[in-house]
């Protein structure tokens, strides 16, 4: 009679035990199929930095996989890949931080902080998806409404302060007193779709009026 191998057992390792011993030749297939994974953990975890962005992608895959099945240590590599020189190992970082991670996790203030990077990202769709990241780990969070804040201060592109205004209407708490600044200071701004963001952002931003005024 056949011992039921363990499920997940990779096809490379696969054996048939059997007998009196199955459990036992069980056991020890669990032991090989785990060191075949911590292996391959490994190797992928070296690949993050090789030279070739496609194999990086890759090892980045498997990084993503094993923070997703709650590995520990492997968030912080895949946000160490938001700084990447390529733009897909970017944006994928980031898309995937933005649903692995909340605001209660311990990585979240480095991912405040790299989102915020990654909002002054040549890439479009790496600003769109430090969006997705910020709100994930931080919504109303100072720090957020802080770095948005001076982007709108303090950039000289009008599209990013476009942006920035933007965000602070999606990611700002209602009424909170610096995003209200900033927007009531960007209907001012020199250009003209920063002005009509501005406009568009008051109504999120104000705080509440009195019931009695």
């Amino acid at each position: 009679m056949w011992s039921k191998l363990p499920e997940g057992t990779e096809q490379f390792t696969v054996l048939l035990v059997g007998g009196s011993d199955g459990l036992c030749d069980t056991i020890r297939l669990r032991e090989v199929n785990q060191h075949f994974r911590h292996l391959a953990e490994d190797a992928a975890r070296w690949h993050l930095q090789d030279r070739d962005p496609s194999i990086r992608i890759e090892a980045l895959k498997a990084a993503i996989l094993a923070a997703e099945n709650g590995k520990h240590g492997r968030i912080t590599e895949v946000l160490d890949c938001m700084t990447d020189s390529d733009a897909a190992m970017r944006l994928l970082a980031t898309t995937a931080l933005s649903y692995l991670m909340d605001e209660t996790d311990l990585e979240a203030p480095q991912a405040r902080a790299a989102g915020l990077l990654c909002f002054l990202d040549n890439d479009s769709e790496v600003r769109h998806a430090a969006k997705g990241l910020l709100s994930a780990v931080g919504f109303g969070h100072c720090s957020i409404v802080h770095g948005l804040s001076s982007i709108v201060s303090c950039r000289k592109e009008a599209w990013l302060r476009q942006e920035a205004v933007e965000a602070l209407a999606h990611l700002a708490q209602r009424g909170d007193t610096e995003a209200f600044a900033v927007v009531v200071r960007a209907l001012n701004d020199p250009d003209l779709d920063v002005r009509r963001e501005a406009v568009a952002a008051l109504g999120d931003v104000a705080p509440f009026g009195d019931a009695n005024g």
